[in-house]
């Protein structure tokens, strides 16, 4: 990523993100309230898209019913996200590593319930990846859903870092 700082320095930019060749993971860097980029961890780039997704849902008052709303992570990846979850009534199911146990989840609950678009799913993984819309690890999505939140942030007066530090004051 540091071609991408150069440049991010040069255009004054609040997020970097870096794809692997397959577009499976994603990395980002953000400016901490000092402005030096910081490397997000895959818990924090979890964190924060998936607390200010949760957070917008409910500003619009669009939660989705509790019991066709699922967070989906494996045991490994941070208990935070269970915290965001349990605050807005999602259900969280943790499952062995790998993404397609979470894919295989979802499918499962998507033929019972029947009518899956209306189901809510948040897919984290443990190798910077995950998925809300698909079945598979998406980083291209999970790093289009990282800008969301660099916009929203900005857009309120704050930066990524206050948007990530707001979510654990919150949970």
């Amino acid at each position: 990523l540091r071609k991408a700082q150069e440049f991010a320095e040069k255009v004054h930019a609040d997020l970097i993100i870096g794809f692997d060749i397959e577009g499976l993971m994603a990395v980002m860097k953000i400016r901490d309230k000092k402005g030096v980029w910081q490397e997000l961890t895959n818990s924090q780039q979890s964190s924060l898209i998936f607390g200010n997704l949760m957070h917008e849902l409910e500003n619009q008052s669009s939660l989705p019913p509790k019991n066709r709303a699922f967070l989906l992570k494996p045991y490994v990846v941070t208990n935070m996200l269970k915290a965001i979850a349990k605050h807005y009534d999602i259900k969280t199911e943790e499952l062995p590593l790998g993404f397609r146990h979470m894919a295989e989840f979802k499918r499962d609950i998507s033929r019972l319930f029947g009518d899956k678009e209306h189901i809510f799913f948040f897919l984290v993984d443990a190798y910077y990846g995950g998925s809300f819309i698909g079945y598979e690890r998406d980083a291209i999505e999970i790093g289009f859903l990282a800008t969301w939140v660099s916009a929203l942030a900005k857009s309120e007066g704050k930066t990524i870092f206050d948007s990530l530090n707001d979510i654990y004051l919150e949970t």
